[in-house]
């Protein structure tokens, strides 16, 4: 009886918890639609990767604690779920660069005049690099590993398929918000009366084959991401709040594991030692509360398990992840004004 209670009253907390991340999460789908349909064609496809994680999660947790599988219902299931694995940006895809470098070209070169492109090769930008507000947010190269699947047909942008799937997004945030009793209408102020992404676009098929550019463009994909949570996330989620700790923890977590393999020149002191408990990572990946975890304090943000399973207080681990990302993006940034390839604008 007493292991029933505890159960329901886990349950019951971990309800809380996802209502209150999908009460965020709508806010910042609503945020990002607020731009101009210019600025959203870029926006969204970069921030897919942190909708469709915290949904994909949402929507599993449901199917194991209540048996009800909306996922088997979802025409790009297969989509979403690999999307969700995209807040890090995979090590193989350093193996890829070259590959996306092809196809890049090839479409460029589709996209225009094909006898000016032949006569004039350079003229060709296939890698084009998005800013907000100066900083590097995301480039072609990333969007075209990370959404392949959605946005092209034969190598062709298909505007259909990119709708229907954006369609199917909807309609799972529709049936969240009534299992969960929200309302998906929150109002946010319109940005949409200018334009705020920037974007320069260069020649990268002429340095084909260079181990250096592979890494480099690595290192553009990692500091877009932690720049697109800094400049277009972080400034909505300021306060200490379970969405802005998942967010942070699971970019910076993904980031250090794929570093240690590649870079033996990172390294983080002991205060970070924490991403290594396994209990409070299953804890910030899936709404699955530690095992060993049994005094729920609803008046923390993440109602105690940072004190219980960590010793550390939640404070100090959100203060712990924003110095986190500033490290990693200084990191990134330094490795590219180093480089042959810093001509490839601001960081």
């Amino acid at each position: 009886m007493k292991n029933e209670i505890e159960d329901n009253r886990i349950l019951s907390a971990n309800n809380l918890l996802i209502k209150q991340d999908l009460q965020k999460l709508i806010y910042l789908n609503n945020y990002i639609c607020s731009f101009s349909e210019k600025d959203i064609s870029v926006l969204y496809l970069m921030f897919m990767r942190f909708n469709n994680f915290i949904l994909y999660e949402i929507l599993e947790y449901i199917k194991n604690k209540y048996n009800v599988d909306y996922i088997k219902e979802l025409e790009y299931k297969k989509q979403i779920s690999k999307m969700r694995s995209k807040l890090k940006c995979n090590l193989s895809n350093i193996d890829n660069i070259d590959k996306i470098n092809d196809e890049m070209n090839e479409m460029f070169m589709k996209m225009n005049n094909p006898l000016i492109m032949n006569l004039y090769p350079n003229l060709c930008d296939n890698f084009g690099i998005f800013f907000y507000n100066g900083s590097c947010i995301g480039n072609n190269f990333e969007i075209s590993m990370l959404m392949k699947s959605i946005i092209y047909t034969d190598k062709t942008i298909d505007h259909e398929k990119t709708f229907n799937y954006s369609v199917e997004i909807g309609k799972i945030f529709s049936v969240l918000c009534k299992v969960f009793d929200l309302d998906n209408k929150i109002k946010v102020d319109s940005k949409n009366s200018k334009n705020f992404i920037s974007s320069k676009d260069y020649n990268l098929f002429k340095y084909k084959n260079d181990k250096e550019l592979s890494q480099i463009i690595f290192y553009y994909n990692k500091i877009g991401i932690l720049n697109f949570y800094k400049n277009l996330i972080f400034v909505n989620l300021k306060e200490i709040n379970s969405l802005n700790i998942k967010l942070k923890y699971v970019i910076c977590k993904n980031t250090m594991d794929e570093m240690q393999e590649i870079c033996s020149d990172f390294k983080l002191n002991s205060k970070f030692s924490f991403f290594s408990n396994i209990d409070f990572r299953n804890f910030m990946y899936h709404y699955s509360f530690p095992t060993k975890f049994n005094n729920i304090q609803y008046e923390k943000t993440l109602f105690g398990v940072c004190e219980e399973i960590l010793a550390i207080n939640e404070i100090d681990i959100d203060c712990y992840l924003n110095e986190c990302i500033e490290i990693l993006i200084s990191y990134f940034s330094e490795k590219i004004e180093n480089s042959k390839y810093k001509f490839l604008g601001s960081i």
